[in-house]
């Protein structure tokens, strides 16, 4: 009798315990504080939490990094690299305790070391010295910094292809990550290779500059026809604008326009910062600049949100489904701006973080978490926020803004 009323007792606990973090988790809005967050603290008065990124995220506590992953747990404590830079597909350069770079990997692992000012690019591997290529086998990689007593000049790595301009020719080609010069110098302008093709011009005949497009072996697979610079590639598609009617178009990689906004219909595309009209794309239609959506097959729809706004006690809330501004995009995220805050949507104009953050960066899509600041009407809350909207992750001492 005596264990079975211990045993009545130890369930009712356990219920008691599930019900009140259920009713808890239920009762979070966007901008509250998980019950379990984790509080990452340091040693010094400032500690600065840095974007996730791949997964995890650098924190810095005065002169020294750690890193840590979604949960929290640090990966790499306090004081053992002076500077961890940002994860670039698995690898970071770090600066030791002796002022020396290195390579690790995501468990803090030197993989390689040194190296005198390197710098990844686009496509993971990095630069030394501006004229030595290094891959992450240790291969080193010398490229010629001069060409008859003329300057060589290289850009970012995009898709295998380092785009450089001789000074010789004062035209623009292409290197592999060897050093070798696989597309010869020929170009007035040149861009990055999106889905296997570069945007590049060259003047005709009468002097006029036009654009077309190039594969990565050089050849140009849509002619060299337009006035203006044309886009990259993103789902098949590429942005460009007619010179003669002013109309947004988008065109296939034989070079085919598939969609076209005619001015006449009252579009009105916004020209942002970090937006290159790839698809889809949001825009101002008609007379009131209601925002909608267009696809990657041409078809338009209206986007409105709705979400609550939070008041500082906590205790009450309001929908609101106001105007909002669309100023960037990363990881299929487009980051949008409410008279409220900043917040964010999908490319299919679905509502992800509701638009009432003082500060806020983009969700990593592997850690699933965002940087974020809330004002809430006493303190600034800052740390990491989940999909939801909710701090999981806190910075431990008091923001100072």
């Amino acid at each position: 009798m005596k264990t079975t009323v211990i045993l009545r007792g130890v369930c009712l606990l356990f219920f008691v315990l599930y019900v009140h973090n259920v009713s808890a988790q239920l009762s979070l809005r966007p901008a509250s504080v998980h019950p379990n967050a984790i509080v990452i603290n340091g040693k010094s008065s400032s500690v600065i939490l840095n974007e996730f990124k791949e997964g995890v995220a650098v924190i810095i506590d005065g002169s020294t990094a750690g890193l840590i992953d979604a949960t929290g747990k640090f990966i790499i404590p306090f004081g053992k690299y002076n500077t961890i830079g940002s994860y670039q597909n698995g690898f970071a350069i770090v600066t030791d305790k002796t002022n020396h770079n290195a390579v690790i990997d995501k468990s803090g692992n030197i993989v390689l070391r040194g190296i005198a000012n390197p710098a990844f690019d686009k496509s993971g591997y990095f630069l030394m010295d501006t004229y030595t290529i290094i891959n992450l086998k240790g291969q080193t990689f010398k490229l010629n910094y001069a060409e008859d007593g003329h300057s060589i000049y290289y850009q970012n790595f995009s898709e295998g292809l380092c785009s450089f301009l001789s000074g010789k020719a004062s035209k623009h080609g292409y290197i592999d990550r060897t050093g070798k010069v696989v597309i010869s110098p020929q170009f007035t302008r040149v861009t990055d290779f999106s889905e296997g093709l570069a945007a590049v011009a060259k003047e005709n005949e009468v002097g006029e500059e036009r654009w077309g497009y190039i594969d990565q072996t050089g050849k140009v697979v849509i002619p060299l026809q337009y006035k203006n610079q044309p886009g990259p590639f993103s789902n098949g598609l590429a942005h460009l604008i007619s010179s003669t009617f002013g109309e947004h178009a988008w065109i296939d990689k034989s070079g085919q326009v598939k969609i076209k906004l005619n001015p006449s219909d009252n579009y009105y595309i916004e020209n942002k910062k970090d937006f290159d009209f790839t698809i889809p794309v949001i825009f101002l239609k008609g007379k009131s600049k209601s925002r909608a959506l267009l696809d990657v097959n041409g078809n338009i729809k209206p986007i409105t949100i709705s979400y609550d706004v939070v008041n500082y006690n906590r205790t009450s809330s309001q929908k609101n489904s106001g105007e909002f501004e669309c100023i960037g995009r990363k990881d299929n995220q487009i980051m949008i701006q409410s008279h409220n805050g900043f917040g964010l949507i999908d490319e299919q104009g679905k509502l992800l973080v509701a638009p009432i953050f003082d500060e806020l960066s983009f969700l990593d899509p592997i850690a699933k978490l965002a940087k974020a600041r809330f004002y809430d009407g006493k303190k600034h809350i800052e740390g990491y926020i989940n999909d939801q909207g909710v701090f999981v992750i806190l910075k431990g001492e008091v923001s100072r803004y």
